[in-house]
């Protein structure tokens, strides 16, 4: 974003975001929303949405994991690990997969 601080000049509001507007605001959803759209219009892709984005990413964070430390970690930025497990198991690696059911079976006895 340094061309973005550069061209608000003394309008800048510095709050360290990853998305913001152009004097570095929070973004509302709606604009967010309507921004990808047309990104994603003019690029030809498939509509997709910001919660589109977010399953995708957390599929991703899912088939990426090697270890049930990285699954925690990945609850941690959304849902309860429960509710991660249901929705992205089948993006687990087989291998992770065995771990998390050796790990839940430790948990209950």
């Amino acid at each position: 974003m340094g061309d973005e601080r550069l061209l608000a000049g003394p309008t800048w509001v510095s709050k360290e975001l990853i998305v913001a507007t152009r004097q570095g605001q929070l973004v509302l959803p709606r604009s967010y929303d309507r921004a990808l759209a047309l990104l994603v219009d003019k690029a030809g892709f498939p509509r997709l949405t910001s919660h589109g984005l977010r399953h995708t990413a957390a599929t991703q964070m899912f088939a990426g994991a090697t270890d049930i430390g990285q699954l925690r970690a990945i609850a941690d930025i959304g849902h309860s690990p429960d509710t991660l497990m249901k929705m992205y198991a089948h993006a687990m690696p087989q291998s992770t997969s065995a771990q998390v059911t050796a790990s839940a079976g430790e948990q209950q006895s």
